[in-house]
């Protein structure tokens, strides 16, 4: 794996956690506006959406910075 794709990685398993607090604190601080089932149906579409596009650096490297573009 080059260094593009490890650091690719790093980043998005960073914004995997900033949406993982964001949505606890959003959860704790308006307990009325999310149910605890909505939460944990966020948390495992957040689930699939990192490890799809994780999935998709990593299997096709190539595609994924040609359509996202190189940062």
């Amino acid at each position: 794996m080059n260094e593009q794709t490890e650091n690719e990685l790093t980043r998005l398993n960073s914004y995997q956690e900033i949406c993982r607090e964001a949505l606890n604190e959003f959860a704790t601080n308006n307990p009325f506006k999310l149910r605890a089932y909505e939460k944990e149906k966020i948390e495992k579409l957040l689930y699939r959406m990192f490890d799809g596009e994780t999935d998709f650096l990593v299997q096709n490297s190539d595609d994924y910075f040609e359509i996202y573009g190189e940062e």
